[in-house]
């Protein structure tokens, strides 16, 4: 097996032409692309620099229970 690495332009049709070295025999073959992609920056975070405050812990055995919040008339 030789490995060959080299750039290439691949054109509107997503064609790509090789020349290959001299020393590559006449015959079938089998030839495997790797295709190096380059990774999209990330988007930077929408809420960064947003505002926040910070009130601590809520209190304990603090419910949040429909019932608690609207009493007993649903609303």
């Amino acid at each position: 097996m030789k490995s060959l690495e080299c750039s290439v332009i691949v054109d509107e049709k997503r064609e790509v032409l090789i020349q290959l070295p001299g020393d590559i025999p006449l015959g079938r073959h089998r030839l495997l692309v790797t295709v190096d992609v380059p990774k999209l920056k990330s988007s930077p975070d929408p809420l960064e620099g947003f505002p926040t405050i910070r009130l601590g812990y809520w209190p304990e055995g603090l419910s949040l229970s429909r019932e608690d919040l609207y009493g007993d008339d649903g609303r």
